[in-house]
């Protein structure tokens, strides 16, 4: 299995570099505003393997894109109202839906985005708040620091899926298939289709570490795995090798029963604190690539301008704040 600090720094690399050739492309369908393209379409059709998509603030949401190139799609993160001061506006940017194919491999995602449907090898995802579920059928995938909405259904092998919150479960359907999940959170709220529930746990040849329930209440179905030091507030998680059960989450965690990644902040004194594999901590801010409030892309981000209200002179001095977010 890939170690996890070394693909955080991959990942950063990836993000904040571009090879010479490569071009950022700007987005943004504002009334007014003038960018490269208003639609999301029009400018992955202009972009080539290795430019950045950039999706700019905006309060009308952006159709989404079938991509079968490797690009790095871009936006400003969420919860921006919640954690004042990682941007100038507080308007999200949201993609309806993202699908990843053959030719797709080694794609970077940091966005704010309906749906996502991952049919290609080596496509990551990071700090990225997925408003829906998210179907991953191929291997030597990466999901970090990000939200889910709604349940990940993983199927592939050697992916890696750590230092997330996620609103349900997580499915692996075949026995073939195999990943590191460590430092998450599951089944913050419930999430089911009528005579689909996503509350559940299924997990094949894989290393389960450091994760937390917050609701319990998990059928949880385990193949060839290794499950250490996990906390849930029932007896959903089994006995034993470190795993803690039937805690008090509102010992845990600032708000529980709360709908921002704010709310998913370990509260001093927590239970989950130093007892992690390793000595570590349980949860999403836990270990080696702890969750970011906000999901801000491992970018520059203006955080303020500030100009004179009047002048009579032929030049205006602006003041832009920013910030670093990696």
């Amino acid at each position: 299995m890939k170690n996890l600090s070394a693909i955080s720094l991959m990942l950063i690399f990836s993000l904040t570099t571009h090879s010479v050739s490569a071009k950022i492309w700007r987005v943004n369908n504002m009334t007014g505003v003038t960018a490269d393209f208003n639609n999301l379409q029009s400018a992955y059709d202009a972009a080539t393997a290795g430019d950045t998509i950039h999706i700019e603030p905006s309060v009308n949401n952006y159709s989404g894109v079938s991509s079968y190139k490797r690009l790095v799609w871009l936006s400003v993160g969420d919860f921006l109202t919640q954690n004042p001061g990682n941007q100038f506006t507080n308007y999200p940017s949201y993609i309806s839906y993202l699908n990843f194919y053959t030719g797709s491999e080694g794609s970077v995602v940091s966005a704010r985005v309906g749906n996502l449907n991952i049919n290609s090898n080596e496509i990551s995802i990071i700090r990225s708040s997925i408003g829906g579920s998210m179907d991953i059928n191929s291997s030597n995938c990466v999901v970090l620091q990000s939200y889910v909405n709604g349940r990940i259904g993983l199927n592939g092998t050697n992916n890696v899926i750590s230092n997330n919150i996620i609103a349900n479960g997580l499915t692996m359907d075949y026995n073939t298939s195999s990943a590191v999940i460590t430092n998450n959170i599951f089944n913050r709220t419930i999430y089911a289709y009528v005579g689909f529930s996503y509350n559940n746990i299924s997990i094949k040849n894989s290393v389960f570490q450091n994760n937390i329930s917050i609701l319990g209440q998990i059928t949880f179905d385990a193949f060839n795995s290794t499950f250490s030091n996990n906390m849930c507030p029932d007896n959903s998680f089994p006995a034993g090798n470190g795993n803690l059960r039937n805690v008090d989450m509102s010992t845990v965690f600032e708000n529980p029963n709360g709908t921002s990644d704010k709310d998913m902040v370990t509260k001093a004194g927590s239970p989950s604190i130093g007892v992690g594999y390793g000595g570590g901590d349980l949860g999403p801010f836990g270990g080696s690539t702890p969750y970011k409030l906000a999901l801000q892309p491992a970018i520059p981000a203006i955080t303020n301008i500030s100009t004179p209200s009047s002048t009579g002179a032929n030049t205006i001095q602006v003041t832009i704040s920013a910030k670093s977010n990696n």
